[in-house]
């Protein structure tokens, strides 16, 4: 465990430097900066047509970043933009009958948590039926008696639950499997 945790450390610091002629884009035109309010749309592949596997051997699902375009005095529309364009960009490379959105910022914690979402869509009864399962997001490193309540309990543990029935609960934006082909 502690070697996979210097290797991952390793990779991060990898990341992190700047080569010293500087980003590039994939066609070797200099990246045109980090501005977050004034920027082209980005894509980037992780693993693409070709995949990858696993440690067992078993192919890995398609992974892809993709980032909108956003310029001033245009709406971008927040995270409904952020929605349709995840939307339009995965059709265009995979047309994949699931989608995972998932914030820069959120994780995952449960290794077990998409096959339990794929659980529901693939149920024969009501599979079909099910347009999106969502995870309630927890934080980390939150004071228990904060005031407030930034750990968001109530909404995920109560008010989502509650809508449960009557036309299900509300998309809060992350940690969201998508079934493209619902009714």
């Amino acid at each position: 465990m502690k070697n996979l945790k210097v290797r991952i450390n390793a990779l991060v610091a990898k990341a992190q430097k700047t080569p010293e002629e500087g980003w590039t884009m994939q066609d070797g035109t200099p990246w045109p900066g980090n501005n977050t309010r004034d920027h082209p749309g980005m894509i980037q592949v992780f693993l693409g047509h070709s995949g990858g596997l696993d440690t067992d051997g078993n192919e890995l699902p398609r992974l892809v970043y993709v980032s909108r375009e956003k310029r001033p005095g245009f709406q971008h529309h927040k995270k409904a933009g952020a929605m349709n364009a995840l939307i339009r960009v995965s059709a265009v490379l995979t047309n994949g009958a699931y989608l995972l959105n998932v914030d820069c910022d959120h994780y995952f914690n449960n290794n077990k948590a998409l096959k339990e979402a794929m659980c529901f869509m693939m149920d024969l009864a009501f599979g079909k039926k099910t347009c999106y399962v969502q995870f309630p997001q927890r934080f980390d490193g939150i004071d228990l008696h904060d005031r407030y309540a930034n750990r968001n309990i109530v909404f995920f543990d109560i008010n989502l639950k509650g809508l449960d029935g009557i036309q299900g609960p509300v998309y809060v934006g992350t940690g969201c499997c998508f079934n493209r082909n619902s009714r």
